[in-house]
This record gives C-alpha cells, structure tokens and sequence, in this order.
C-alpha cells in the first residue's frame, strides 16, 4: 500500500469525525449519557456593541459601492465565542433603513425571539439610532455567521450585511488541534448597476457581476501564506453565492458543514458549497509553491466580464522566492485579510481595520440632480382621469420630486396627517407645479385641491425602509381630508410599496 494512500487515511481517522456517525446519534442527541453534549465548565458572558452604518467600500478598480456596515467594516467583525458563552450584542442602528441581525446557524434554544427575522421573531430596528439587544447562548459549535433579515436580496445580497460567527467547540476532533493556520472566506457577489443606490430595486441578485472574497475581488484581495508543515482549516462560507472551490496542488479533507463534524469525512481537489452554507476543509500544507485557489464557477472569475478576477486567491508558501513577473510580487500583504490573526486574539467582537469603509460622499448635488418628476395630468397614459404620473414614487431621503402641471387647472397640497411627524407641509397654487427636496424618511400623501372629490392623490416613500403599511392604511381610512375616491386610490398605492 502505497505511503500517500496510507497518509490520506490516517488523516481521516485522525479527524475523529467518524464518530458521529458510528455512534447513531444527531449532535445534541444523547443516549442515557454515552454520548451528552458537553458542558461549558465556564461560560463567560460577551457584552458588546454593534452599530450600522451607512457607508462605501471599495470592492475592485472600477467599483465602489454603496452598503450598510456592521461596526463601519465589511465584512462585519469577527464574533468568536466558545460553545455555551453567552453573547450580548447592543446593535444601533445609524442609517436610513430598518434592519435585524440573524444569528444563522444558532438554534436559539429557549430565546427564538432572539433570532432575527422580522414580523416574526422581532420588529426590526427603526432607522435613525433604534436599537435592539440580542441575548442568547451560543450553543453550537463552528463556522456560524450573522447577517441581516430584512430585504435579505438587498441588505445581504449586495449591501455587505454579513459577518463571521466562529465558535469554538468544547470537544474538538483531534484533526482541529493539529491546525497551525486558519482563514475565513466570505464569498459574495455584487451589482454594479445599482451599487450607488441603495433602494434601485428590492432584488438586485438577477445582475450580479462583480463578485468577491472577504469584500475584495481578485487581484484586489489578498494571498493566504502558509509554511511547509503546517496544517491549514479554510473556513469557506457562501454568503451571498454558492461555489465550487477548487484549491491547485493538494488535496482538501472535508471536516464540517454548517459547523458541525461531517459524519463521512472526504477528499476532494475541489469542494461544493451552496449559497448560505459553510464547509470547513484541513489541509496538509506539504507541496511549497504558489497555488490558485479559486471557484470554478467561471462566470464568477471576471470583475464586471475584465478577467482575472471574482473569487479567486493564490496559496503562497514562504520561502519561494518571488519572481519579477508574479502578478502579486509587489502585493502589500495584510496577514489579517482572512481573519487569520483576528482568530489569534481571545474571545468576543474583534474589529479588523482593513475592512473599515469609507464614508459615503456628500450627496448635496446628486440629489439635485436625481430629481423625479411627476406630472399632473387631465388624463394618465392608462386613459384614467385626474391623475398624478406617477402615482407612486420611490426616492431616497435628500432627492427631490418636480410636480409639473402637464395641463391646466391643477395644484397640489400635502394631506394633513398623511406625512411623517415634523416634516414641511408642502402646496402649490393651480397650474403653478413646484420642486419639493424631502429629507425626513416616511410616506407622504398628496392630492389636488381642485379635483380632490374625484381621487386625485399621489403617494411618496422616502428612505426606503419597511414602512408601516398597516398603520398609514388605518390613517387613510380615518382620515377627514380625503374623499373616498381619494381614499380608494391612495389604498391602491400603497400596495405598491
């Protein structure tokens, strides 16, 4: 039998994650005692504070987009805890948009509440500086990971709202006490047709062209560097995209999946993970050199269709002497790219600086210059008469909305009691229009004045987040300002949100 084969299979046997199979048992399963689930000894208790920020990052060259920042980085900080540890999270939220935070892949046992989803488990975390504490126990091992719950194509899909969760197990395999070297990848895609607008579409996924590792495509990321001899765990986790990630020149065991030991661990030169899974691989780091390590996904290696780029990295090993060719022979290496160090630093929330974003430019001019206009209309485009068009508008906080008078004998008021608390009334005389800047986030209702009997109303969102649909409704229907005609047509907007 030859050495390599007699080697492979060691290395299986020495991972001990056989043994959840062999004993029958799901994790957490006992059977009168053999096989309890361990006891934290110490459980220490993680207070922290988490905010989110609206912010820009650097993804490659030629994109920057815009995102909502856990703790101001992308991806957000590293949580690492021990299993049983419990973790406080005080989470504000600084932007103009609601959000939650998904703990995924903790069962939350006994605090379902905590777990993020809202209208379901919690009401999301108002925009403006609301806040939420999360408090629950980490109860299960491994590559977990947090991210945002509302408008999950949005928030997490593109907006950089995703997070490692590492928590380490009380009874480890014996492969993981042989590891020297780790690393975290975060795989994840980007649209750069709405990357400077926050709220351009609700689902921005269908046109992903960018794609990157840890927030940085290729050649913009960096190399994971290794000795010979060490024993190296990639932590690979498809965030926002499933991969098939091919490693040139080893070999990879496959350990875990979703943080928990595979009950039939595997070789493989290159390892599936579908979108929102984890799967943990150990390597034996014993064939120096330089080494591609990238997803075989092909349409995920380009930046905007320029190649090479997307989720792609190089394996380096020390020693190798760099040639003046090497794309990377200049590279300034951070060592903490992959959380590497991070991992090293104790327990608790680790912020890493080379993630910080950067803030969002001043938008003064832009949203001037994104003004949206709107048309008041003897007769719409659908033959409807005494309209707004459109009737139904979307905007950012800070755009501006041009009513024109399209025909005469209309004007325009704002409905009393149908626009957020503090915000400007707003009006303009018959055959008049007006330019209106909105600045506070809400729904404001409008209507004409003259034609106001028969339903001439129009409906603005500002700021995109999860409005408060069932509470506007009950105002329309409450409302003295409005004919029911009016009331009608604003219900029928408002299902447009």
């Amino acid at each position: 039998m030859s050495e390599s084969i007699l080697s492979r299979r060691s290395f299986i046997q020495m991972s001990g994650a056989g043994a959840v199979a062999m004993s029958g048992l799901s994790p957490g399963v006992t059977d009168g005692g053999a096989h309890e689930k361990p006891v934290n000894p110490d459980p220490q208790t993680h207070h922290f504070s988490m905010t989110i920020e609206e912010a820009q990052v650097t993804i490659a060259r030629d994109l920057k987009a815009k995102v909502w920042a856990y703790n101001n980085q992308v991806p957000g900080p590293l949580i690492h805890v021990v299993e049983g540890d419990t973790i406080e999270a005080a989470v504000v939220n600084n932007t103009t948009a609601t959000h939650t935070v998904h703990w995924h892949g903790v069962p939350m046992t006994g605090t379902w509440w905590m777990d993020g989803a809202p209208g379901i488990n919690q009401e999301a975390i108002n925009s403006g500086g609301g806040e939420f504490t999360y408090r629950f126990v980490a109860n299960r091992p491994g590559s977990l990971w947090y991210h945002c719950h509302v408008e999950v194509p949005n928030h997490v899909g593109v907006r950089g709202m995703w997070g490692p969760l590492i928590v380490d197990p009380l009874e480890p395999l014996p492969i993981e006490k042989e590891v020297t070297r780790e690393a975290i990848l975060m795989f994840t895609g980007w649209n750069s047709k709405v990357a400077n607008d926050y709220f351009a579409t609700e689902d921005p996924t269908d046109h992903l062209d960018f794609y990157s590792i840890n927030g940085k495509c290729f050649p913009y990321n960096q190399p994971i560097r290794v000795k010979e001899g060490d024993v190296l765990r990639l932590r690979l986790y498809a965030a926002t995209v499933g991969v098939a990630f091919h490693l040139h020149g080893h070999d990879m065991l496959v350990t875990h999946q979703d943080g928990l030991p595979m009950p039939a661990p595997y070789w493989a030169d290159t390892v599936a993970v579908a979108e929102g899974q984890r799967k943990d691989v150990i390597i034996r780091m014993n064939n120096p050199g330089r080494w591609p390590a990238h997803d075989h996904n092909e349409h995920h290696l380009s930046n905007g269709g320029d190649t090479p780029g997307g989720l792609f990295t190089i394996v380096e090993y020390e020693g190798i002497e760099s040639d003046p060719w090497y794309l990377w022979a200049k590279k300034e290496y951070d060592p903490d790219f992959y959380f590497s160090e991070s991992l090293k630093q104790g327990y608790g929330l680790i912020e890493q600086s080379g993630f910080k974003a950067d803030a969002v430019p001043d938008e003064a001019g832009l949203a001037a210059a994104e003004t949206v206009q709107v048309r008041m209309m003897d007769r719409g485009p659908d033959g409807t008469a005494k309209v707004f068009d459109p009737g139904f508008v979307r905007i950012s906080r800070g755009q501006s909305v041009e009513f024109v008078p399209w025909d005469f004998g209309h004007d325009l008021e704002s409905v009393p009691g149908l626009i957020p608390e503090g915000a400007a009334p707003f009006s303009a005389p018959k055959n008049a229009g007006a330019l209106v800047r909105f600045d506070k986030e809400g729904l404001y209702a409008y209507q004409c004045i003259a034609h106001r009997a028969i339903g001439m109303v129009g409906l603005i969102a500002v700021g995109h987040s999860s409005h408060d649909k069932a509470g506007f409704a009950e105002k329309i229907a409450s409302s003295p300002e409005l004919s029911e005609g009016a009331r009608l047509r604003l219900m029928a907007l408002l299902e447009k949100l």
